[in-house]
């Protein structure tokens, strides 16, 4: 039981720290929070697939070079539908041809 209560007490600490100390909090305040977590959750995603996906780079070659592998690796990632929607969406780029809702609005 003393575990419990040491566990508890440890979470109410860190959170009071990540706070500063306040109770109560703005419904948007809580929803753009939730929205940066996913942000960097999908951002870790992406870049931990694309790490698992591109080559090695090798030494001694120029960073043109370079550019030009990664357009190339690029272009030839088969990806699904649906990821290509969510990276679409991440990175606030229409998906379909008309209406398409971002935050802000309606994009025509």
């Amino acid at each position: 039981m003393d575990i419990v209560k040491k566990e508890l007490l440890m979470k109410r600490k860190n959170l009071s720290e990540e706070t500063g100390g306040r109770k109560v909090f703005k419904r948007s305040e809580i929803k753009q929070k939730r929205i940066l977590k996913l942000r960097e959750e999908d951002k870790r995603d992406s870049e931990s697939k694309l790490e698992s996906t591109m080559p090695k780079p090798e030494f001694g070659a120029s960073s043109s070079s370079k550019a030009n592998k990664r357009r190339k690796n690029v272009d030839t990632l088969n990806l699904p539908k649906e990821e290509v929607i969510r990276q679409l969406r991440f990175l606030k780029q229409p998906v379909t041809l008309f209406r398409e809702v971002r935050m802000t609005g309606w994009i025509d």
